[in-house]
């Protein structure tokens, strides 16, 4: 045997953002990426869910969206300490791999999947979805690295 492609699909939800303690006001958002081991010959499709019907609705500054390989929350608007804003974001990340048949667990664990998740900021005061999102600047980063075992 020789190389197969496998697809691996990972969902990731932003059902809230709960503000503890940000000392600016202003626009925020949240987005993620994954990345895979340079290594193996890969591609990664990223898809937005639309919100449910019984979503809690309220004023986002921008809708959630794919930006090539990434996917990028609502825009949304922080005011106050202690602040809940539900997102109820859904984002499907598909890898498609190329492994080695006769290596099948070895290869899926090299894999190396990571999760990384950023909050950008932006001071404007402008609401349009294009400021908004041309403004953001990088306030937090995690990068989150996704133990995948094929046996477990």
């Amino acid at each position: 045997m020789g190389e197969l492609q496998a697809t691996v699909e990972i969902s990731v939800e932003l059902h809230k953002f709960f503000n503890v303690d940000l000392f600016q006001r202003g626009l925020y958002q949240v987005q993620a990426c994954l990345q895979v081991s340079p290594k193996l010959l890969h591609q990664i499709e990223v898809t937005c869910e639309e919100p449910s019907p019984n979503a809690h609705a309220h004023t986002a500054v921008a809708a959630a969206r794919t930006d090539q390989q990434r996917a990028v929350s609502q825009t949304f608007q922080i005011l106050y300490r202690n602040e809940e804003v539900v997102l109820e974001d859904v984002f499907s990340f598909k890898v498609h791999l190329v492994i080695d048949a006769n290596k099948l667990v070895e290869s899926l664990e090299r894999a190396g999947l990571q999760l990384l998740v950023e909050l950008h900021f932006s001071e404007s005061s402008d609401t349009s979805p294009q400021t908004s999102t041309a403004a953001m600047q990088l306030v937090s980063s995690r990068t989150l690295k996704l133990h995948f075992s094929p046996l477990r």
